[in-house]
């Protein structure tokens, strides 16, 4: 498949997760309001977190190792599938024990049936994430997409099942989350059982072929998720359920802005993993600049409305996630650029740039944190952010440009020649309109 197109399914795909998703937190948060809907963020963000460390990179070395041809699709399936329920299951056990014994000192708002039900959904997610990488390794990238989509409307509909019929609040939400894990699990391995019969045995070589490359990567993927989300433990440590659901709006709204840069992720990890060094300097930089273009663009424009748009989709009572919306803008844009630059990094075999880059942000993160959130509140965590992604954006742009021999212009900069991808796009979108 040609990237053009792979980039509109997958832009397509984003699209249509960015719409079903500020559904869904428009339901939990006015359903739920700002005390439910903060308990709710945090009781998800916690197998999260745990789904992040137990990836332990497999799934981009899958994509890695399809690329290069090293292993037998059957080996990659079946070593995803027992390493998914193994360690999905191990971790969410020690992480429930762990959480009983430290929850009347940390988390006393949140009901720690509520913490259990979530970590069931623990080793189905893992599972999911491995077998979308496998498609996506393959250049499936319409079942890849198709599985983020399917996943994201099944919640939806349990959501509406659970807390608009059936008036269950926190538990049904929860619960929700954990019945759209199951269902999309089973289908990912319906579909790839289709792509290679799926056999229970596990390569050794293979595994540790894949944790060797995975974990130089992973350190960065939970250094990574920890500076998406760490700021949530702090603003729930230091100001409770309530400014969490207020934040947790800001969060939701300036990170749809990133629907444009992951789909120029994932379409181009895949495609460098298969190209020599010489065209994968060529096809990064083009990728990087239009992906900066465009965000830069649309954060303008949620800016200007930021304030409508909170109101007329939350309500007045979510108000106060206008500041910290306005404060994390800068930070989204800028942090596009890495992670458009992070999977031209990993395809060439070097995962543990991101690795330096994450946990260098990561630091930074902690202590502007740790010093603003109680000072500021809700807006220091986002300054604090902010100021994180600028630190790891300019790690690995540096490593990128010193890496591919690239220009920071030719990386960053629009130019007149490249609004014709534009223009190509569209005629060649309503030449197939028009045709059907």
């Amino acid at each position: 498949m040609g990237l053009i197109k792979s980039s509109i399914i997958t832009l397509s795909a984003r699209i249509a997760l960015f719409i079903i998703s500020v559904f869904i937190s428009i339901i939990t948060a006015r359903i739920l309001g700002p005390v439910g809907k903060g308990e709710y963020s945090f009781i998800i963000l916690i197998p999260l977190l745990i789904i992040n460390l137990g990836n332990l990179g497999v799934g981009t070395a899958n994509v890695y190792f399809i690329g290069k041809g090293k292993y037998k699709l059957s080996n990659i399936t079946s070593n995803s599938l027992i390493l998914a329920f193994f360690l999905g299951t191990l971790l969410s056990t020690f992480a429930l024990i762990f959480i009983k014994y430290t929850h009347p000192l940390f988390l006393k708002e949140i009901n720690f049936i509520n913490i259990f039900i979530a970590h069931c959904a623990i080793p189905f997610s893992l599972l999911v994430i491995y077998f979308k990488y496998i498609l996506l390794g393959k250049n499936n990238i319409k079942r890849y997409n198709l599985l983020d989509i399917l996943q994201t409307t099944f919640l939806l509909g349990f959501l509406i099942i659970a807390l608009i019929i059936l008036r269950q609040g926190v538990f049904g939400a929860v619960l929700s989350y954990v019945l759209a894990a199951v269902l999309t699990s089973f289908i990912s391995i319906f579909w790839v059982n289709k792509l290679i019969r799926i056999k229970m045995s596990l390569n050794f070589k293979l595994l540790k072929d894949s944790l060797v490359f995975g974990i130089k990567g992973h350190l960065g993927n939970i250094a990574q998720f920890l500076n998406y989300r760490l700021d949530m433990f702090l603003v729930m440590y230091f100001l409770g359920a309530m400014y969490l659901g207020y934040y947790s709006i800001a969060v939701v709204g300036a990170e749809m802005l990133w629907h444009i840069s992951s789909t120029m992720a994932i379409v181009l990890l895949p495609k460098i993993s298969s190209l020599d060094a010489k065209e994968a300097n060529k096809l990064t930089p083009v990728i990087c600049r239009h992906t900066f273009f465009i965000t830069t663009g649309m954060a303008l424009v949620l800016f200007i409305l930021s304030r409508f748009f909170i109101f007329s989709l939350y309500g007045r009572a979510y108000l106060p996630s206008v500041k910290p919306l306005c404060i994390l803008l800068p930070g989204i844009v800028i942090f596009s650029i890495p992670k458009v630059l992070a999977s031209d990094i990993i395809g060439r075999g070097k995962p543990i740039i991101n690795t330096y880059a994450a946990l260098a942000s990561l630091v930074i993160n902690i202590m502007l944190n740790l010093f603003l959130i109680p000072k500021w509140g809700i807006s220091g965590a986002a300054f604090a952010s902010s100021i994180a992604y600028f630190v790891g954006a300019g790690i690995i742009l540096r490593a990128f440009l010193k890496i591919s021999g690239s220009s920071l212009i030719d990386t960053l900069l629009i130019k007149k020649s490249d609004f014709k991808i534009y223009t190509d796009v569209y005629f060649r979108i309503m030449s197939k309109l028009q045709t059907k």
